[in-house]
């Protein structure tokens, strides 16, 4: 194997090693030898993205790492998602992760992918909640409603 190849895969076990103590219990070693291949737990990013509860709103981003990264992309994959995300979101999640790669090719880019994936479940999460919100409030204020013409017609 040349230098320049040795060296690169040195980065790449770095990048691995800077990963795993970022992500601690989120990332899972499924091949630890090159080729790298390894699971992430993407929670949503929001201001209270450590609350337990968003592990339910959790993706699990599959990567290998080619023996040329970063001067190829990694392949990544969401394998495991939440039924409120939608197709088109996540058409929309896998359009980012080749867009970073593209844009980061030949360079770390992996951490980069998980935030990126992080930052776009986060908003798709608000999403949901601002329409759940607003359901709510519509339903509520029309039952008042209904229930204050009821106790009208009464009087």
């Amino acid at each position: 194997m040349s230098k320049k190849k040795n060296t690169e895969l040195l980065h790449q076990k770095e990048e691995l090693d800077i990963l795993e103590s970022i992500y601690l219990d989120e990332i899972e070693l499924h091949n630890p030898i090159p080729p790298y291949k390894f699971s992430i737990q993407c929670r949503p990013y929001l201001d209270f993205s450590l609350d337990e509860a968003l592990e339910r709103f959790a993706v699990k981003l599959e990567i290998e790492l080619g023996l040329n990264y970063p001067q190829e992309s990694p392949k990544c994959e969401i394998k495991h998602h939440v039924d409120r995300i939608s197709n088109s979101e996540m058409q929309i999640a896998n359009k980012i992760i080749e867009k970073t790669a593209q844009d980061m090719k030949g360079s770390p880019m992996l951490f980069e992918i998980v935030e990126s994936l992080r930052v776009i479940f986060g908003l798709f999460l608000q999403r949901l909640s601002f329409f759940l919100l607003f359901y709510v409030n519509f339903f509520l204020s029309n039952f008042l409603i209904e229930l204050a013409s009821k106790q009208y017609c009464r009087s």
